[in-house]
């Protein structure tokens, strides 16, 4: 019996204080056709809070259904409302066709993240992901 009260207790604690941390929360990933390849884009924690560490991840295939290997990856983080900069995380490769990259929203709002796709040193494709942050 104490143990459920005690759980409450933390519940209700975790609550007050603005709920529980981001690091629980989930991810989403998101998805667009840019020319000919198909970007997807994962966000963790979700939903994506402001000045809080998200972790980014792109995946791309080209159109023979394959991972996109031979590509340098870029993210910029903006506001479209308003000019606050832009904010470009590092994308680091993590495997075949796959990129990730930290980086913080600084505030509240409809946010905009830019994928570019660079192949020989050329911007070849952009996708663009209109994300509400909390």
């Amino acid at each position: 019996m104490r143990r459920w009260w005690l759980a409450v207790a933390v519940l209700w604690l975790a609550a007050s204080c603005g709920g529980v941390p981001p690091s629980f929360g989930g991810q989403t990933t998101f998805r667009q056709q840019a020319g000919q390849n198909t970007v997807w884009l994962t966000v963790r924690p979700w939903p994506a809070r402001s000045l809080t560490t998200s972790t980014f991840e792109v995946r791309i295939m080209g159109p023979d259904r394959r991972a996109v290997r031979r590509a340098a990856v870029s993210l910029d983080l903006s506001m479209p409302a308003m000019e606050m900069g832009k904010t470009a995380p590092r994308m680091e490769p993590a495997g075949p066709g796959r990129w990730q990259g930290q980086g913080v929203f600084s505030m509240n709002g409809s946010w905009q993240v830019t994928v570019q796709v660079k192949e020989g040193g050329k911007t070849q494709d952009r996708a663009r992901f209109l994300l509400d942050v909390q």
